[in-house]
Order: structure tokens, then sequence, then C-alpha cells
């Protein structure tokens, strides 16, 4: 029985997520404001692209730029860019002054 529900919750995580929704409109500028977004990504396994583009995380046919806004003592915020791209990593993030 615990088999053939592993079977079932491995089925439906390799369906739905060949089949995600498109959205019906372009978006050219994509605000992140404190999202926790990047720790989602990296528990699923998500590492930054060695070719030197974004599409394996978010291609530019469907977002042109992202722009991820957060506190640095925000205990759920976190960097995006070095999951985007790798050489972000070494790139201190810009600090913004208001």
């Amino acid at each position: 029985r615990l088999r053939d529900l592993e079977d079932q919750l491995q089925h439906f995580q390799t369906t739905s997520s060949k089949t995600s929704p498109d959205l019906k409109f372009k978006v050219e500028n994509f605000f992140c404001m404190g999202s926790p977004l990047a720790v989602f990504l990296a528990l699923r396994g998500v590492r930054p692209g060695s070719n030197g583009t974004q599409d394996h995380i978010l291609p530019k046919s469907i977002c042109q730029r992202l722009f991820n806004i957060f506190h640095p003592t925000d205990p759920v915020a976190y960097r995006l860019e070095p999951l985007i791209l790798k050489h972000y990593s070494n790139i201190a993030p810009v600090q913004i002054h208001w």
C-alpha cells in the first residue's frame, strides 16, 4: 500500500511539472520583494547555469528582467541571482538607500 502511494506521488510530481500553465501575456520586469523563491529552488536542486544564460530557470521568452529586492536582515528573503547565473555568486548585492 505504501509503495502504491509513493508511485502515485511520483507520477503526480512528474506530470504536474511538465504541464505548467503559460501566461497569456509577456512579462517585461519581474520584481521579487522579500521572496524566499531562492530557497525553494535550491531545495528542488536547481543550480546555476554554466552556459551564461538564465533559460534553465527564467527563460528570456517569458521574462526580460528580474529584480530581486530584499533586506539583508530579512529571515526568509535570499539572493536569487547566484542561482540564475553562476558569476553572480562573486558579486555583492547592490544596496538601495532610501
